[in-house]
């Protein structure tokens, strides 16, 4: 079940504001391909255990590959009813001057959207809006 917090939203209308054609594109392979397998993502260390990972999103409307493209950091929970995918922090290559300042900064943004869990009643998946 994929899992969109109001807090990734804002994270992910800051990174796409530089990329108005790609919102779509990035809207739609979050919801489809990525929730499908998640999986595809790099393992990330130093979430005290949690399984963290980091997928490269292409932005082919820019013509930038996976190499120089989006970072989607996400946390893969196994629960009784199944894989939870809670995306909760997203950048551009080349945006911070070395990853471990982006690691970092994912540190920080993971809080966010696990307080917003908290709080919440249900999860908040079948948010009305994705991106604005």
């Amino acid at each position: 079940m994929l899992i969109i917090t109001e807090s990734f939203l804002r994270v992910l209308e800051k990174c796409l504001k530089n990329y108005p054609q790609s919102k779509q594109e990035i809207e739609d392979y979050i919801r489809k391909g990525f929730a499908a397998d998640v999986d595809n993502g790099d393992p990330c260390t130093g979430y005290g255990g949690a399984a963290v990972r980091k997928l490269r999103i292409p932005l082919k409307k820019y013509r930038l590959g996976k190499g120089h493209g989006l970072r989607l950091l996400y946390l893969v929970e196994q629960t009784e009813k199944g894989q939870s995918v809670l995306p909760f922090f997203m950048y551009k290559k080349g945006f911070f001057s070395k990853e471990v300042h982006a690691m970092a900064d994912a540190k920080k943004a993971l809080k966010e959207p696990l307080q917003e869990l908290r709080e919440a009643e249900k999860p908040l998946e079948q948010s009305s809006r994705f991106i604005r």
